[in-house]
């Protein structure tokens, strides 16, 4: 009878990704757990289903850690950025979107040096909408501490 009531309380990973995510929240930023599109029919798979497949199954787990850009407003007009940098498959990151503000220079080059700080699991950070959004695995436990002072840095980021 004493494993059934075990087995309903959560795992040490998870009690440590719900510490995690509880920080996230109470620094002010938004929590978004990515959940894997589910096929209905998995027979008869062609070549181009099963790829997407493996690419649903790589994003399994994945969490999306967001913050509003407190700075939309620059000397007296709206500032409008957009851009995503992705980490490949060599660790190394790459420009997918760039910029669609003018002299965002310090900027870029400020992004590009502080990505590197970002835990191992990291997959993407992407502005959009006046958002800020890191995507990245939490599977090292107090490394969410790195992915929240990112997303200040960056939403306190002074374009002036």
């Amino acid at each position: 009878m004493l494993a059934p009531a075990i087995s309903i309380f959560p795992k040490k990973r998870q009690r440590e990704r719900q510490k995690m995510r509880a920080f996230a929240l109470k620094s002010g930023v938004i929590v978004t757990i990515n959940q894997p599109m589910r096929l209905k029919n998995k027979t008869g798979e062609s070549f181009s289903q099963a790829l997407e497949l493996d690419k649903i199954r790589e994003k399994r787990g994945a969490v999306t850690y967001s913050k509003r850009r407190s700075n939309l407003e620059g000397s007296g007009e709206r500032v409008s950025v957009a851009w995503r940098i992705e980490k490949k498959s060599d660790d190394h990151w790459s420009w997918k979107n760039d910029f669609s503000v003018k002299d965002c220079e310090p900027f870029r080059r400020w992004i590009e040096k502080s990505v590197i700080n970002l835990p191992q699991d990291a997959r993407f950070v992407e502005e959009q909408n006046g958002f800020i959004s890191i995507n990245w695995l939490e599977t090292l436990p107090e490394s969410e501490k790195r992915v929240i002072d990112f997303l200040d840095d960056c939403a306190n980021f002074n374009f002036e």
